[in-house]
């Protein structure tokens, strides 16, 4: 999820309005000096979609906050436009909402198409997992790797052996 950076918002602020540690962030986000920010700026928050919600009769900025686990500062941060003062039924803010379960939970056949939409998701609802080609199959169809975190331990773990075995890639995909 992107967030536009306020005036005095810190990457601590985040952090903690997002329940997130700083690693997360600070991976999602390796090319920004995140001690310094500067006003309009752009930063990814991991784990996180920005969804459009109309008010109804009844809720408040701090009770759609609380439904969500999320301080109030965190629905603030998204609706800089001001009209999260005063609510009124229709008007319509955009809310942080944590992913969470399995991404797809379909019993379609999995396949390249499939694979591939994952990864795509996976790589925008979490920026510090990323995504490079390796090289090409013989039916010309990209191998890609995917990485995240940034220690000195590696571990490799691989699916499809032999370009057709998609029943491997789909376990992989699911851990």
């Amino acid at each position: 999820m992107e967030v536009q950076v306020r005036a005095g918002d810190t990457v601590w602020d985040y952090c903690h309005w997002f329940r997130l540690p700083f690693v997360l962030v600070q991976d999602s986000n390796p090319d920004t000096d995140l001690f310094n920010l500067v006003p309009g700026q752009t930063i990814l928050i991991p784990g996180f979609k920005a969804i459009s919600h109309s008010i109804q009769e009844g809720e408040s900025l701090f009770l759609l906050a609380e439904k969500l686990s999320v301080p109030p500062d965190a629905v603030r941060l998204l609706n800089q436009n001001g009209h999260n003062v005063r609510l009124h039924p229709g008007h319509r803010l955009t809310l942080p909402v944590r992913t969470e379960g399995l991404m797809d939970e379909s019993r379609r056949p999995y396949d390249f198409f499939q694979m591939t939409e994952m990864i795509n998701h996976l790589t925008a609802m979490y920026p510090f997992i990323r995504k490079t080609i390796a090289g090409h199959s013989v039916l010309g169809q990209p191998l890609v790797e995917i990485s995240l975190g940034a220690g000195t331990r590696k571990v490799h773990m691989n699916a499809s052996f032999h370009a057709n075995e998609w029943i491997t890639t789909s376990v992989l995909m699911t851990f």
